[in-house]
């Protein structure tokens, strides 16, 4: 009779867990899909800071650091080199010949 109960108790158990899981589960793809650009700004930033204080930090006999600009010139030089791109595929980027 004992074991009937622990049984019982398990299932009850492991079905709250696996709904807590799936709630949980939930939650974190929706704050994904709500943070994807801050994000990519946050990592940016990261990398950018990271950076900076190669520059600070730097010997004279140390390898040269990396300079990155900030984002919003990131996000323009992105956009630019995406609508190059898309020129160098597209059809009418291309000259026929006659």
């Amino acid at each position: 009779m004992n074991s009937h109960f622990n049984n019982t108790d398990t299932q009850a158990g492991g079905r709250r867990f696996s709904l807590a899981v799936k709630v949980v589960s939930l939650a974190l793809l929706g704050l994904t899909g709500c943070a994807g650009k801050t994000l990519q700004h946050t990592f940016y930033d990261g990398v950018r800071s990271t950076a900076e204080q190669c520059q600070l930090t730097r010997k004279p006999t140390d390898p040269a650091c990396v300079s990155l600009s900030d984002y919003r010139q990131y996000e323009k030089e992105r956009a630019r080199e995406k609508g190059m791109a898309g020129l160098e595929s597209s059809p009418q980027g291309k000259m026929s010949p006659p």
